[in-house]
C-alpha cells in the first residue's frame, strides 16, 4: 500500500506542476493551454489511473479483498437488485480470465464516463478539460472510488454522465440513451436511484426559487444537529442500511461512527460559499442553476444521514459534482487576475490535508 501510494502522490504532483504552469500562464501572461493539449493530457493521466487502479495488488484498498472474494465465490449469474457485477463476473469467467480482469474492468467502467463527462462540462463552460481532473484528483474521494467504494465510484460516474445528457427543461422526455445510463447505474449499484431521484426533483421543481435551496440547506444542518433525519422521515429505511452495512464491513472488522458530524457539515458549506461567489460573477447559467441546486438537495440527504452508517457513501453524492461546479473559475467567464493560480493552490491544500487526515 505505501509503494501504491507513494506512486498516486507522484502522480498527483506531475499533474499540480502542469496545472500551476497553466493557471500562472493564464493569470499572468494571459495565455491558456490549448484544449485539443488538454484533451490529450487527461486522456494520459486518465490512462496512467486507470493502470494503476485497476492493476492494483490485492492488498491495496479495504474493498479490494471483498471484490477478490465475490469472484471466489460466485457460482452463476443471479438476478437481484444489482445483477451487473454477476453477469461481469460470469462473462469473464466463461472467458476463461481471472480476477485482475475483473478489477481492470471496473476501473476501465470507471474511466471511460469520467472523461465523458469531463469533456461535456469543459465544453458547456468553456474550460480546458484538464482543470477539470485536476479538481477531481485533488478530492479525497476520487483514489476511494477506484479502490474502495468501485462500484458506487462507477454508478456515480455514470450519473454525472446522466446529469449531462438530461434534458432539465422536459425531464418527461428522456431519450432512451439517456435512460439506459441512468438505468445501468442504478443495475450497477442501487444507491444511484437517490441521485436520479434528486435530479429528477430538481427537474420538476426547476421554477422554485433558489433561495429556497438555501434555507432548506441550513435547516438541513440545525434538523441533523437535533438528531432529525432520515430514520425519522423514513423509519423502514433502517432494514436496507443495516443491509447495506453488512457488505461494507465484511472482513473489515470495524464500524463506522454515527451521530452528527460537523467536519462534513463545514466541508460542504465550505464549497457551497465558493460555488455562491461563482455563480454571482457568471450569472444565471441554467445548466450551472440546475448542478448547483442538485448539490444542495443531495447535500441536505446527506446531513439527514448522519443517523446512518457510512454516512459517507450519501456525502460522495453531493462531492461527485464539486469538479464541474469549480469549473467556471477557470473559463473566461471569472477573468479576476490570480483567482486560477490561488484555486489551483486551494486544491492542493485541500488534497495535502485530507492525505494527512485520513
Amino acid at each position: 500500500m505505501e509503494q501504491f501510494d507513494l506512486i498516486y502522490n507522484l502522480i498527483y504532483s506531475a499533474l499540480c506542476i502542469i496545472i500551476l504552469i497553466a493557471a500562472s500562464s493564464t493569470d499572468f501572461k494571459g495565455t491558456q493551454f490549448s484544449y485539443s493539449t488538454g484533451k490529450r493530457t487527461i486522456l494520459i493521466f486518465l490512462t496512467i489511473y486507470l493502470l494503476l487502479f485497476g492493476l492494483r495488488d490485492i492488498e491495496v484498498g479495504t474493498d479490494t479483498k471483498s471484490y477478490v472474494l465475490m469472484w471466489d465465490i460466485h457460482k452463476g449469474f443471479t438476478l437481484d437488485k444489482e445483477f451487473f457485477t454477476s453477469a461481469l463476473i460470469s462473462i469473464l469467467k466463461y472467458f476463461g480470465f481471472g480476477y485482475g480482469v475483473f478489477l481492470f474492468s471496473y476501473t476501465l467502467f470507471l474511466v471511460i464516463p469520467l472523461y465523458f463527462s469531463i469533456i461535456y462540462i469543459s465544453k458547456r463552460f468553456d474550460v480546458n478539460p484538464l482543470f477539470i481532473l485536476f479538481v477531481f484528483t485533488s478530492l479525497f474521494f476520487f483514489k476511494s472510488i477506484g479502490i474502495n467504494i468501485i462500484r458506487q465510484g462507477v454508478s456515480l460516474a455514470l450519473i454525472l454522465v446522466f446529469i449531462c445528457q438530461f434534458n432539465f427543461n422536459k425531464w418527461y422526455a428522456l431519450s432512451l440513451k439517456t435512460i439506459i445510463i441512468g438505468a445501468l447505474a442504478f443495475i450497477i449499484h442501487n444507491t444511484a436511484v437517490i441521485s436520479l431521484l434528486a435530479i429528477f426533483v430538481v427537474s420538476v421543481l426547476k421554477n422554485l426559487n433558489f433561495r429556497y435551496y438555501i434555507l432548506i440547506y441550513f435547516l438541513s444542518i440545525v434538523l441533523s444537529r437535533l438528531e432529525f433525519g432520515i430514520h425519522q422521515i423514513l423509519p423502514n429505511i433502517k432494514d436496507f442500511d443495516e443491509r447495506r452495512v453488512e457488505s461494507y464491513v465484511e472482513n473489515l472488522g470495524d464500524i463506522f461512527v454515527v451521530g452528527f458530524k460537523p467536519q462534513f457539515v463545514v466541508f460542504n458549506t465550505v464549497f457551497l460559499f465558493i460555488f455562491l461567489f461563482i455563480r454571482k460573477k457568471i450569472g444565471k447559467i441554467p445548466q450551472y442553476e440546475f448542478i448547483f441546486k442538485y448539490y444542495l438537495l443531495i447535500s441536505v440527504l446527506f446531513f439527514f444521514s448522519f443517523q446512518m452508517s457510512y454516512s459517507d457513501r450519501w456525502g460522495i453524492m453531493s462531492w461527485i459534482v464539486i469538479p464541474f461546479l469549480i469549473a467556471p473559475i477557470y473559463s473566461k467567464l471569472i477573468n479576476i487576475r490570480t483567482i486560477k493560480t490561488s484555486m489551483s493552490f486551494f486544491f492542493i491544500i485541500v488534497y495535502i490535508f485530507f492525505s494527512f487526515y485520513s
